[in-house]
């Protein structure tokens, strides 16, 4: 069978307006497996939201983002099988952050300068392994050693810490934004942000990844 859908799925994909429950990821997936056209459908109805939200706050361009979310179901499709990801959400938030990343920098290859995304790199410069000369932060996001401690803090945290962390530098919202969210003040925010970054570097030194 082809690639079940066009360019487009995201404005062209009719949402459930009834109020139905969305369905397990555990069946989408097995939809995946069966290659039967309904896992897109089920993808976007479940996740689409939550995709495009991660792509505009790094692309800040409603059709760059969608065009990223529809790579992201494209990409889902051609790895699920032989993949079997235990989360699809984590999935498909961590594949279209890349594609939305990839496209960033080649818009942005020469005035990165004060970018959001150079400003979120940089933040976390002091407290993650080193990305190389190249900066490619695929590098380190994909070691496992890393995942599993990164994991492993962030569920150590209280909730409204690991929160504000996942909010910063998954989805990639200002401090402004955060600050709005949490109903919090903006200095709140930098300050726990912060603070989470000083203890995650302590916890890589003291797990001994190196830095």
């Amino acid at each position: 069978m082809g690639i079940p859908f066009a360019s487009g799925c995201v404005k062209g994909y009719k949402r459930n307006t009834q109020g139905g429950k969305t369905m397990e990821d555990a069946l989408i997936i097995e939809l995946f497996w069966q290659r039967k056209e309904e896992a897109i459908g089920q993808t976007a109805d479940k996740y689409g939201s939550r995709c495009l939200s991660v792509a505009r706050n790094i692309l800040r361009d409603d059709g760059e983002a969608e065009e990223c979310v529809n790579d992201a179901y494209l990409k889902a499709w051609l790895s699920i099988p032989p993949a079997r990801p235990e989360r699809l959400s984590a999935f498909l938030v961590t594949v279209v952050r890349r594609l939305a990343l990839d496209k960033w920098r080649r818009r942005n290859a020469e005035k990165r300068e004060g970018d959001r995304q150079a400003l979120l790199l940089s933040e976390l410069a002091d407290c993650l392994p080193d990305r190389g000369s190249d900066g490619n932060i695929d590098l380190w996001v994909e070691r496992t050693e890393l995942t599993e401690a990164l994991d492993r803090f962030l569920r150590e945290q209280k909730q409204e810490l690991r929160r504000v962390f996942v909010l910063r530098y998954v989805y990639a919202f200002s401090i402004g934004e955060i600050a709005e969210r949490e109903d919090v003040s903006e200095n709140a925010v930098t300050v726990r942000l912060s603070r989470m970054r000083k203890a995650l570097r302590k916890r890589l030194e003291k797990e001994g990844i190196a830095l």
